[in-house]
């Protein structure tokens, strides 16, 4: 159809921040593309190699501004223009290349000053972008830039006779002093986690609300990985679980997604880089949570370890060589429970299918290719895409793309996963930076008696909300919340009658 030369302005480490969305904003059904440019880029038409456009001055080079000492390890673009582009998702046509809203400079001289940390732009190059739903009727576009230090966000709106973005709100925070500085993931996800129709951006220990204001934070800090979804069903709304990588914070946290109370914290010595939630054993009431330093694994309904699930088998492994198995939850076989997608070792090769539990190490599918982005083994992409609510995975294979599906069959008939808005969401972000599985906003489970998904949202009944302003994060939008776990009536699972 088209591809993209990106010239050499746009340099980043193993390419996590080179990001690329689309999603129908316009509403003519059929998906636009937005990313990030810079000089020297090339749009090349369906043939590959007729030139339909370029972006910016031909004639930039900014290689040579790197500080070689560093070596390759910490080679980020740090200097020069940087575009937003808007293209037609069909043809490649552009619509639109304006100034990237968030600079890389514009309240300090220095990127050191700017964003904390260095200078050699490794802090300044987090770029995330989605397509939440922030006046529950239609997708807006939002762009993110920062997860150690600052942060700027910015939510825009389409015109669609015009193709021109407009701006909804914006959100930052430079103060290093406020709990909302430094709490950003290498990934980040969009849920409705307050239940109003709306959508929030959950940024790792923090979440923002659909109107551009904070709605809480921990003051956790950054992270690597995290899991939103409805953990729990014995309670109301959805949970959050992510690992830590800031000292003295270094572990996991499982929190209520909304207000950010925290029912489980793990402190570990070091960073935990790993971490993942799902509903993975039959045996055991909602989901299962783990990260590679815990040593054992914790219930959802509990908010507690589990006695007696210190090693799960997978691939005839225990827990201590399986921690590079968190990876991505999966819907593969026939039954209500998830199964893990990794690759058959530490980091790269062919992709396998695992599930927990099973005595004889839980193998269930050798998918040839190979994985991406090194130690974090991912797929090109894991969905719901044939519609039967079970999960392809997609894998590079030589030169070409492998679409991977089940050959089991199942009792249970669910409407495709993208019915319901947070998957559908997860389609968007899912290739963010370091990329995370998707989650369903509901949960199901043959133990707790729910077998169906609940029914897709409409917007009938809605209401739209218009958006304004710049926010500037204080404290005074939320207080951390505490770490004491809260008394949890929910012992153990009854099945349903």
């Amino acid at each position: 159809m088209w591809r993209i030369d990106c010239g050499p302005n746009m340099v980043s480490l193993n390419s996590t921040g080179i990001n690329i969305i689309a999603y129908d904003w316009d509403e003519d059904n059929k998906a636009g593309v937005v990313l990030r440019g810079a000089d020297n880029m090339i749009v090349y038409g369906s043939d590959g190699k007729k030139r339909l456009y370029t972006i910016g001055d031909m004639s930039v080079n900014t290689r040579d501004t790197f500080n070689p000492t560093n070596g390759a390890q910490y080679a980020w673009t740090h200097t020069g223009a940087e575009y937003l582009i808007y293209m037609d998702g069909e043809t490649g046509a552009l619509y639109q290349a304006t100034d990237y809203p968030l600079r890389r400079l514009e309240y300090a001289s220095t990127l050191s000053a700017e964003w904390g940390g260095h200078g050699y732009g490794h802090n300044s190059s987090k770029y995330f972008f989605g397509a939440p739903f922030l006046d529950g009727r239609k997708a807006s576009l939002f762009m993110a830039r920062g997860i150690y230090g600052s942060h700027k966000m910015i939510a825009m709106d389409l015109a669609p006779n015009t193709h021109e973005w407009v701006e909804r709100w914006r959100w930052n925070c430079m103060d290093s002093s406020s709990p909302w500085y430094g709490q950003g993931y290498h990934n980040f996800c969009i849920a409705d986690v307050d239940e109003d129709g709306r959508d929030e951006i959950v940024y790792g220990s923090m979440v923002i609300d659909d109107n551009g204001h904070g709605l809480h934070t921990t003051g956790y800090g950054h992270g690597d990985a995290q899991h939103v979804g409805d953990f729990n069903p014995y309670r109301p709304g959805l949970e959050s679980f992510g690992c830590l990588e800031d000292e003295p914070t270094w572990g996991c946290d499982y929190r209520d997604a909304t207000t950010g109370e925290v029912f489980y914290k793990f402190t570990s010595s070091d960073d935990d880089g790993r971490c993942l939630m799902d509903n993975f054993l039959i045996d055991y009431p909602g989901c299962q949570g783990k990260s590679n330093n815990m040593g054992e694994w914790m219930s959802s309904v509990r908010n507690e370890v589990l006695s007696g699930v210190s090693n799960i088998s997978v691939d005839n492994t225990n827990n201590t060589t399986y921690n590079h198995h968190l990876n991505f939850r999966v819907y593969w076989d026939g039954d209500l429970c998830s199964e893990i997608f990794d690759s058959g070792g530490s980091g790269g090769g062919a992709g396998t299918i695992t599930k927990p539990g099973m005595p004889t190490g839980g193998r269930m599918a050798n998918l040839e290719g190979d994985t991406n982005n090194d130690s974090k083994n991912n797929p090109c992409f894991q969905g719901d895409i044939i519609g039967d609510w079970r999960e392809e995975v997609i894998m590079r294979y030589n030169n070409n793309l492998r679409v991977y599906t089940t050959g089991i069959s199942t009792d249970h008939s669910l409407p495709s996963l993208w019915f319901d808005h947070q998957y559908r969401q997860a389609m968007v972000w899912q290739m963010m930076a370091y990329n995370q599985p998707p989650h369903p906003s509901f949960f199901v489970g043959e133990l707790e008696g729910i077998t169906q998904a609940p029914p897709p949202l409409t917007n009938r009944g809605r209401t739209d909300t218009p958006g304004s302003s710049v926010r500037e994060a204080s404290s005074a939008e939320a207080s951390p919340p505490t770490t004491e776990p809260p008394s949890f009536p929910v012992a153990k699972a009854q099945r349903a009658p």
